[in-house]
């Protein structure tokens, strides 16, 4: 949750300072665990953070919000292709988690978020070879609160370079996952949603 003074930027100028520094915090917060595997997705992930990446996540947000009806159902918005990622975005305007998860189905961001990836699937047919992003920005531009999230899920074509390229040994590449909002246990969550991948796959 961030409080932004008025008399020093507006809203939407501290909220992208907001997107463009939660990447690297989750990246900090990676190293620590598994260092090679860091290194490997820290471009990447810091592709999502670029400023015209940015400045198309804001702008987006912003001409949503002109339209939404207050605590209505999230719904994912395709903001398109970006480096090795295609970025969806939903916007919500509360800033607070919890009415955010009564919107979503069953009160999980987990249902929610596994619907976005089976829309995600029908839409894209390069779906295996392509990142997938999904950001979450929770907005109240009248109180100047905002609440953001992002969950990342690598590609079947990506994930196999990580096992090829580490022959297995060091596990899987880091996930950047809305851990703030998950009700499951964060690594169980993550398989879930791989073997998701996996299965929609299939004929």
């Amino acid at each position: 949750m961030i409080h932004i003074n008025n008399e020093s930027k507006t809203f939407w100028d501290d909220l992208k300072s907001l997107c463009i520094g939660h990447v690297p915090h989750a990246i900090e917060s990676f190293r620590s665990q598994n260092a090679r595997a860091t290194e490997w997705a820290t471009p990447r992930f810091m592709q999502l953070v670029a400023p015209s990446a940015v400045e198309a996540l804001i702008q987006r947000a912003n001409t949503f919000m002109m339209n939404v009806q207050s605590h209505s159902v999230p719904r994912s918005l395709d903001v398109g292709p970006l480096g090795s990622w295609n970025v969806h975005l939903t916007v919500f305007p509360s800033a607070a988690d919890a009415d955010f998860l009564r919107q979503c189905p069953n009160g999980s961001v987990e249902d929610y978020l596994t619907n976005c990836l089976k829309l995600f699937h029908s839409s894209c047919l390069t779906w295996s070879s392509v990142d997938y992003a999904h950001w979450m920005l929770l907005l109240n531009p009248t109180a100047h609160d905002a609440s953001v999230h992002l969950y990342t899920q690598w590609s079947l074509v990506s994930f196999g370079q990580w096992v090829k390229q580490t022959n297995g040994r060091l596990g899987g590449p880091p996930f950047i996952t809305p851990i703030d909002l998950l009700r499951e246990n964060q690594a169980d969550f993550i398989q879930r949603m791989m073997a998701l991948d996996v299965d929609l796959g299939k004929p």
